[in-house]
């Protein structure tokens, strides 16, 4: 069918109804029972809509909660508040009690950290748009944004590896230090690959931090601390939820995000939540003899620990995924911020906009064409595999099973914080962003079931 004679045109009044009550369950890490909440607002949502199918699937992981997280200077008394690093071990398991680690604070790179605890100064990047503009395949900037500004990215390979080299060297801890680009917090939820380090670590924010380098100079670099943190880990599931649509042929359009967050997170992923839900909402009006294609609305768990829930969908669903024609993934409707004496704030234009796109022209047009009609500018259209061997999002390991994809993301610096709040999403991109969706369907549709799998 063609776009225009779709029955029902999505709200954005209602998606930001769907951000907020979400939200309001609280911190929805995996396994936690505000994402066990989500979950069922979301199977209950679709199932108002008359869905054919609503499903839930379940699959294992281990629930990390984080206690308190702390730095003290014994010879003056200084305690410094921070936060674990995620699935990093409890302190009290490496001192064998309940306790601090105690040693000498030394730099990252000291090339033998055994005995001490190590820091690690990380800044977030702030990159040029006209750098990144040349790498995209496509650009849709009709006011030339990219021409003048630049962009702060949520992390760097440092904040992912935080612990590694100095932990397999012998360091006790590792702390990292939070500085530039970053805002007066330490609520730094990385890494979250579900890789667990048995090295202790916490983040500190930039005013904890200088007030240890402070403390570290005082002493003309030799100083004694004391690191503690608390966290357990339990063994327990997580749940993907997803919804059918039967249309008149055996092919399959897939529309997904993620449900789970690293915070009551608001755009990651509340802003997906609430748009793919509501891309189900309009295509429940569509009567079946104008689907050409089945349509599954797809939420994963997991996405904090590791893309667990992606991957076991995948597992659960092999056939499926090779009768796709073609995954589409919404994630981060975001606001830009600015960060002023250690506050942020959220402005009124929107983050930038990736598209990951498969290798098809055919592709690469229609969302082109999808991202013009609806004047989502700042956008770019980039290769799956342009930053790593798939994109940066829930759906992104798609790409490797061959699935034709595309995927859309905006990457703002607070996207693992819990400055993440109802006042970054973006409203205005809502709606554009869910009709992009549309569109896509429909020119599948249009394309008489020719695949995206025959690449250009």
């Amino acid at each position: 069918m063609k776009f225009e004679d779709i029955p029902t045109t999505p709200s954005a009044e209602e998606m930001m109804a769907s951000i907020t009550k979400v939200c309001s369950f609280g911190v929805r890490r995996p396994g936690y029972s505000a994402e066990a909440r989500t979950v069922e607002f979301i199977a209950s949502t679709l199932s108002g809509l008359g869905m054919d199918q609503v499903r839930v699937e379940e699959f294992p992981i281990v629930m990390w909660t984080p206690g308190k997280a702390t730095v003290r200077v014994p010879s003056t008394g200084l305690v410094i508040d921070g936060f674990p690093l995620p699935l990093s071990a409890p302190t009290g398991s490496v001192s064998g009690r309940n306790g601090p680690l105690q040693g000498p604070l030394t730099d990252f790179d000291d090339p033998e950290p055994s005995g001490k605890i190590a820091f690690r100064q990380v800044d977030l990047p702030e990159v040029e748009e006209s750098e990144i503009a040349p790498i995209a395949k496509r650009v849709i900037d009709p006011d030339g944004y990219f021409d003048k500004a630049s962009k702060v990215l949520p992390f760097t390979l440092e904040s992912h590896t935080v612990l590694d080299l100095a932990a397999e060297r012998g360091a006790l801890g590792v702390i990292g230090l939070l500085r530039e680009n970053y805002w007066e917090s330490c609520d730094y939820y990385l890494p979250y690959d579900a890789k667990f380090r048995p090295t202790p670590g916490l983040w500190l924010s930039p005013a904890g931090g200088q007030a240890l380098m402070e403390e570290l100079h005082r002493f003309e670099g030799v100083l004694d601390i004391e690191m503690q943190t608390e966290s357990d880990c339990t063994e327990t599931t997580a749940n993907t939820v997803y919804a059918v649509l039967e249309g008149t042929g055996d092919g399959w359009v897939i529309v997904g995000t993620h449900h789970d967050a690293p915070w009551a997170s608001a755009v990651e992923d509340g802003s997906g939540i609430a748009m793919v839900l509501e891309a189900a909402k309009v295509w429940s009006k569509v009567p079946r003899k104008d689907r050409e294609h089945n349509l599954l609305f797809l939420f994963h768990g997991a996405h904090m620990y590791g893309g667990e829930g992606t991957k076991a969908f995948m597992r659960e669903h092999e056939s499926l995924l090779s009768n796709t024609v073609l995954a589409i993934h919404l994630e981060h409707a975001a606001r830009q911020c600015s960060i002023q004496d250690g506050r942020l704030t959220a402005k009124d234009e929107p983050e930038t906009r990736w598209w990951f796109v498969s290798d098809s022209s055919q592709l690469e047009d229609l969302t082109a064409q999808s991202i013009a009609a609806e004047s989502l500018g700042r956008s770019m259209i980039f290769a799956p595999d342009v930053f790593m061997e798939h994109p940066p999002t829930d759906g992104g390991m798609f790409h490797l099973q061959g699935v034709p994809l595309v995927n859309f993301l905006s990457a703002p610096p607070y996207l693992f914080d819990s400055a993440d709040t109802i006042s970054m999403v973006h409203e205005p991109s809502l709606v554009p962003l869910v009709n992009v969706a549309s569109r896509l369907i429909c020119g599948v549709s249009a394309e008489a079931r020719t695949s995206f799998r025959e690449v250009s």
